[in-house]
């Protein structure tokens, strides 16, 4: 709840107090398209224990990875210098991890509504902007790959993600293209996030099933803890 609380600080911030005649005036909205490649990850933690403070470990390595996506845009403008924007992104989000020599690739399709509030430079052609909110994240299809393949009576592994949300924060420009009778930009943005309840300890980042120290099943939690992207697209703006 305090993430809902912060996001909606951020945009009583973003707006006016009052709104009159003149300040509609003052309005601009875009539409646009998105592109993004970029890259997750989550970093292996110093807990391995099976338990606070016991001598056995668990086995967590980590993972890294890129991937892509893209999706459509909503930008509102306050007198070219303040604004909101949400996206509705789809993408694929995974990464690989090493267990000695074997290598585990986990992910998913995720779908991604990042609302941001935005402060601009309102220049002629050139607009600069930095923004921060939040990226409220949807994991759909899961999966996982292991190279080599392992045979059935090894340990099994699965993949597992929830509804979780990003603190995203960007920098940015948008180009004003020179076309007459329609307003098109070029917003180039670097996106980064991150996941403030990624837990801390590796027993409560994935599943595991114990046989005495022999570890027989482990279902890892790929929702990403840090992500970085950068993100193209083109823009029309209504008014």
């Amino acid at each position: 709840m305090r993430w809902w609380w912060a996001l909606a600080g951020v945009l009583a911030l973003s707006w006016p107090a009052t709104a009159g005649a003149d300040d509609w005036r003052d309005l601009e909205l875009g539409i646009g398209v998105l592109g993004q490649v970029g890259g997750n990850f989550i970093d292996r933690p110093e807990d391995v224990a099976v338990t606070p403070g016991n001598p056995v470990e668990l086995v967590y390595p980590g993972f890294g990875g890129l991937g892509g996506g893209g999706g459509l845009s909503l930008d509102l403008r306050y007198k070219k210098f303040i604004g909101v924007q949400m996206d509705l992104m789809l993408s694929s989000d995974r990464g690989v991890g090493y267990i000695d020599l074997l290598r585990v690739s986990i992910g998913q399709t995720s779908i991604h509504v990042p609302i941001m509030a935005k402060l601009l430079y309102p220049g002629d052609t050139v607009r600069p902007s930095i923004a921060l909110g939040v990226d409220f994240i949807a994991p759909q299809s899961l999966e996982i790959t292991t190279d080599p393949l392992l045979p059935s009576t090894a340990t099994l592994f699965g993949s597992q993600a929830s509804a979780h949300a990003m603190i995203v924060g960007a920098i940015g420009v948008e180009f004003l293209l020179p076309y007459e009778g329609a307003d098109l930009r070029i917003p180039v943005s670097i996106r980064g996030g991150i996941n403030p309840s990624t837990p801390d300890a590796a027993r409560d980042r994935a599943a595991y099933v114990l046989d005495g120290t022999l570890v027989r099943s482990v279902i890892f939690d790929s929702a990403w803890q840090y992500h970085l992207s950068f993100n193209i697209g083109v823009s029309y703006f209504l008014f």
